[in-house]
């Protein structure tokens, strides 16, 4: 792959978020050399199925699941906030610790919700790092580390389709571990019904759309305009 970049950052919601959108990418790119890091921004608390079976213990059990799958893609590095779920703001505090990750990882891309989702933890993440991302590349707050611009920010793709599709990552050969690696999320089997299909589903429909088996799809949501030359 040309101009490959060294690092990524990916803001998700919740703990499962990184897989169902992009762990083909993750794994292929990591299996390249690129370092990627996960910020999870809630900890998943509502994420409790009709059994109740893992009620008593979900925030520590989505942890658990995250990090095996962090093993199995490759991902160097987990933050989590920890904000309880359902009730991400895009405040002034998130700003700054958005900012400060992005400062101190210092990535060539950042990934995350795009902000027509419906689940409002995604939404706001979404426009949260959109800004972040910018306000990172200016001059201000050295507190929150040194100035850093991402070179862009795309949007991926959870359970609602993107509306416009910028780029697509061929993952024909990382589907298998795709799936394996949701498989691992046994906590959130039954939240999302059907969510093995839809996710080996939109990989073939995204594949199909650039000549490939399986693929996934991402959007630019960037403010700042990209340096091509």
């Amino acid at each position: 792959m040309n101009n490959l970049p060294k690092k990524i950052l990916i803001f998700a919601a919740h703990h499962d978020d990184e897989t169902i959108s992009c762990a083909g990418t993750i794994k292929k790119l990591s299996s390249l050399g690129v370092e990627i890091t996960v910020v999870f921004a809630t900890d998943g608390s509502t994420g409790v199925d009709h059994t109740e079976k893992y009620e008593s213990n979900i925030k520590s059990k989505r942890i658990l699941e995250a990090e095996k799958v962090a093993k199995l893609l490759g991902i160097k590095k987990i933050i989590n906030w920890s904000q309880e779920c359902q009730k991400f703001r895009n405040t002034k505090n998130n700003l700054h610790n958005a900012i400060k990750v992005i400062r101190e990882v210092r990535p060539c891309i950042i990934m995350t919700h795009s902000n027509h989702e419906k689940h409002r933890d995604h939404k706001n993440l979404s426009n949260l790092i959109v800004e972040a991302a910018w306000k990172s590349s200016e001059d201000i707050m050295p507190n929150l580390g040194k100035r850093h611009k991402v070179k862009d920010v795309w949007a991926f793709e959870v359970v609602d389709p993107l509306d416009r599709i910028d780029f697509c990552i061929d993952i024909s050969n990382y589907i298998d571990v795709k799936l394996k690696a949701m498989k691992i999320y046994e906590s959130q089997e039954n939240v999302v019904s059907g969510i093995i299909d839809y996710i080996d589903g939109i990989a073939k429909v995204r594949g199909y759309e650039i000549g490939v088996k399986h693929a996934e799809a991402f959007k630019r949501i960037g403010v700042q305009p990209r340096e091509v030359f």
